[in-house]
């Protein structure tokens, strides 16, 4: 008789799980395209392409990258980017990083038409790094590099080689715009082929051909 019980529970038991599994799908997602692609693709792509992913944006050197937070607009148009190709082996004291740099020309202003203010005075040039670490670790050293930006009160950075991402852990406000634009003076916010990109976790990147583009 008791041998009956166990097996009555074992059964029972057995069929609850089996029961239960359809709840809890495998996950057979490829979560490969979220993170950004590796530096060296990067940088094969944007030779013709533009890249939009999650929170962030990657263009051709000389167009125009937007970013749009309420009442602010900024354009970020990159001349140029190397890296140091200088990466050690890290210590308690230096992370060991390679130095990434890029510069760019940068217009930040109110929207106000449907044109930016291009004049000289407004553009400004700004060089981009990325450096190793000093002190005890990431939590509690600091870096030698420039590379936060303030688009009004939106939050971005930049990335090696050309690319502007929105800190989305703390900003859910701003957006960007993959543009072929090559001059500030071409930009127009009511061209009917500009498309916003708000963060979203779940958009995995693309490329998009320059001729896809607004101001093509």
């Amino acid at each position: 008789m008791r041998i009956s019980r166990i097996a009555f529970v074992v059964v029972v038991q057995t069929s609850l799980l089996s029961a239960a599994e359809p709840l809890v799908p495998a996950i057979s997602e490829d979560f490969s395209k979220l993170s950004p692609p590796p530096i060296e693709q990067a940088e094969r792509i944007i030779r013709t392409k533009a890249i939009v992913g999650f929170a962030w944006v990657d263009e051709p050197v000389g167009r125009i990258i937007l970013a749009r937070h309420k009442n602010t607009i900024c354009a970020f148009q990159f001349i140029s980017f190397r890296r140091g190709n200088d990466a050690k082996a890290s210590t308690a004291f230096v992370s060991g990083d390679e130095n990434f740099w890029a510069t760019a020309n940068v217009i930040q202003q109110e929207i106000d038409g449907n044109a930016l203010k291009a004049n000289a005075d407004r553009i400004k040039r700004i060089e981009y790094r990325k450096a190793p670490f000093y002190g005890l670790g990431r939590a509690f050293g600091f870096g030698a590099g420039n590379s936060r930006i303030k688009c009004g009160q939106g939050n971005l950075h930049w990335s090696y080689p050309t690319r502007i991402g929105i800190d989305f852990h703390k900003d859910m406000v701003t957006e960007l715009a993959p543009t072929a634009w090559t001059s500030f003076e071409m930009v127009r916010l009511d061209d009917p082929k500009l498309k916003w990109y708000s963060p979203d976790e779940r958009r995995e990147w693309k490329e998009i051909l320059i001729e896809d583009l607004p101001g093509n």
